[in-house]
């Protein structure tokens, strides 16, 4: 299961969605592009993985946390399907 959202949001959001489709936390994870999106994803307790695709550079998205940070949708896939 793969969730995504916009920047700004609070873990909660999170949690609550994967309780609405019956997801787990650790069978999912987020996808952002900001440093709003990694706490979101922390707080929630789910893997974040981060592209660099918006306002923040890898830098800011590594420091932030990001459980891994990719270059493409490509990489983006493959990871995810890989599990």
């Amino acid at each position: 299961m793969l969730v995504t959202g916009a920047s700004g949001g609070v873990g909660s959001v999170a949690v609550a969605i994967l309780a609405n489709l019956g997801v787990r936390r650790h069978e999912c994870c987020y996808v952002g592009d900001s440093v709003e999106d990694i706490r979101m994803a922390k707080a929630a307790g789910v893997k974040i993985y981060s592209m660099a695709t918006g306002t923040c550079s890898k830098e800011e998205l590594v420091a932030a946390g990001a459980d891994r940070v990719v270059a493409s949708l490509k990489e983006l896939s493959r990871l995810i399907s890989s599990g």
